[in-house]
């Protein structure tokens, strides 16, 4: 083990009950992830991705709506995928293996910095992007089978993946091309503090990403709420 795995730590906590939540969708097209471009410095307005963008503001919104103890760790982990970048990846995945090559990485800060800078959170998420190469998976994998494959960290974390260019919507199985293909829901398992970016076109016929979110309800009201002053 080469790297350092925060992710897999264990958290003291309770996470979002699965019960008595509340389901909401948020679309993110073009208009809205150059709404929080905006927000960000000149010298840093060009350089992030639309998944950055997209994952910090969503990040900093989910935090302040669910108002943790200002001294607790609020987490973010996503997955990466050692099938892009093959380059990074030696000796890379042999052509036509299709068993499982991802892995979770985290990045965290204290709740407390949730009213901070959004090139803050853009920062963190990025330096962990960074960082996600061949030794990394490498190390995953010597910690996995040295402890027994652990759960990853549930307990105030916040869990993103990307479908968005899966191209699903480019496939026909005979009775046209998909309106919709993703999760009907937020949510992983038991573990509701986690999302999906889904490749979607709204009413507008504008394309973009849909991220479902579940909150409890108090929360999700707060959730849209800061969610408006982005979009």
């Amino acid at each position: 083990m080469t790297c350092t795995h925060q992710e897999y730590d264990e958290v003291v906590g309770n996470p979002i009950p699965i019960t008595g939540t509340t389901h909401r969708s948020f679309f993110f097209g073009a208009t809205e992830v150059s709404s929080i471009r905006k927000l960000l410095p000149t010298h840093l307005s060009h350089q992030p991705t639309s998944f950055d963008l997209v994952t910090v503001c969503l990040w900093r919104c989910r935090t302040k709506a669910l108002q943790a103890d200002p001294q607790d760790d609020v987490r973010l982990m996503f997955l990466a995928n050692a099938r892009i970048g093959r380059d990074r990846f030696k000796p890379p995945l042999p052509k036509g293996y299709y068993g499982n090559a991802i892995v979770f990485r985290q990045r965290f800060r204290r709740s407390e910095n949730s009213e901070s800078l959004l090139e803050y959170a853009l920062e963190l998420v990025r330096e962990s992007k960074d960082v996600v190469n061949g030794e990394y998976f490498h190390s995953v994998a010597d910690f996995l089978v040295t402890r027994g494959r652990p759960s990853f960290a549930t307990v105030r974390s916040f869990i993103v993946a990307d479908f968005s260019c899966l191209g699903f919507k480019d496939v026909d199985f005979g009775w046209g091309k998909a309106v919709y293909a993703g999760p009907a829901f937020s949510g992983l398992g038991t573990l509701q503090g986690s999302t999906f970016y889904v490749g979607y076109s709204n009413s507008k016929g504008e394309e973009g990403r849909i991220v479902p979110v579940c909150l409890p309800p108090e929360c999700m009201e707060k959730f849209a709420k800061e969610f408006g002053s982005y979009a």
